[in-house]
């Protein structure tokens, strides 16, 4: 039977705006970054600067990809809650469509946070790569 489906109170984060829960937490992630390597970078040189950024990015990217996988719905095309076990659940249009606008929802917020998960693992693993290899230049360059 198709009622106010179970998995909507399970999660944290399911009912809120898209947007009003990244944006802040972007703004946190990049504030720690910038801290985490201001410290942990001071007094280090060359190679070991490098490669302590290359840490600080792939642990505040790898928070990104946490914090993301709690706005993931649990998409009820796929789970077993929410999905019509008998014509009989959804022979009433109004009830047909509140079951395609709920899985719809869900399946627009999956695909944003996909979006956003390869956007990010690109990044970090781009920024990486990057300094790692200005850093292995530089120091080629010294000897």
């Amino acid at each position: 039977m198709l009622t106010s489906p179970a998995w909507r109170s399970n999660l944290m984060f399911s009912e809120s705006s898209f947007s009003s829960i990244l944006l802040p937490a972007l703004v946190i992630f990049a504030i720690i970054s910038l801290i985490a390597q201001f410290y942990l970078v001071r007094g280090k040189t060359g190679l070991e600067r490098e490669l302590m950024r290359i840490r600080v990015s792939l642990i505040i990217g790898g928070c990104l990809i946490l914090f993301l996988s709690f706005l993931l719905p649990s998409t009820p095309v796929l789970s077993f809650f929410g999905y019509p076990s008998t014509v009989a659940d959804i022979d009433d249009p109004s009830k047909l469509l509140r079951y395609l606008q709920e899985s719809n929802n869900a399946l627009v917020r999956t695909t944003e946070i996909l979006h956003l998960f390869m956007f990010i693992f690109v990044f970090v693993i781009t920024e990486s790569l990057y300094s790692l290899s200005k850093s292995v230049e530089s120091q080629s360059r010294d000897s």
